[in-house]
């Protein structure tokens, strides 16, 4: 089994391919589109996707939605009383999405695997583009 999850500015998805098939997980709601947003309230309790968009309309300071444009910068998102860099708001977003694949598909794991545990691997954009395919931004951009 392969998990494949497509973290999105607007919205995210997880899928898993199985037994030669593919196959959108959905979430809480029955939803295959989680929405990239993150809330939290006074006491701390975190709200991703959809509940955490209910509560923008009212919480506006204490939800994010669009950070991940942020991503590898120094720019924080202010959530109440706490600051959040967008990899971290990013992590609440995937840790959500793996919570739906965990019950779905925690039978189909070989026993001679591990316990499912999501593996992140990034490759810089320059290395996908190819030699001669990319131009650096000068080091005070």
């Amino acid at each position: 089994m392969i998990v494949g999850i497509d973290l999105g500015t607007t919205n995210s998805a997880v899928a898993v391919w199985h037994e030669g098939e593919t196959r959108l997980i959905p979430n809480a709601l029955g939803e295959c589109l989680t929405p990239s947003a993150v809330s939290l309230d006074a006491d701390g309790r975190t709200y991703v996707g959809v509940a955490a968009l209910d509560r923008f309309g009212t919480r506006s300071t204490d939800t994010a939605l669009s950070f991940k444009r942020f991503m590898g910068t120094e720019h924080t998102v202010q959530l109440g009383k706490r600051r959040f860099k967008p990899e971290d708001l990013s992590a609440l977003i995937l840790r959500s999405l793996c919570d739906n694949v965990k019950p779905r598909w925690a039978s189909a794991r070989p026993k001679r695997l591990s316990p499912f545990r999501p593996i992140s691997t990034t490759v810089s954009a320059r290395l996908l583009a190819g030699p001669g395919r990319s131009r650096a931004l000068p080091s005070d951009a």
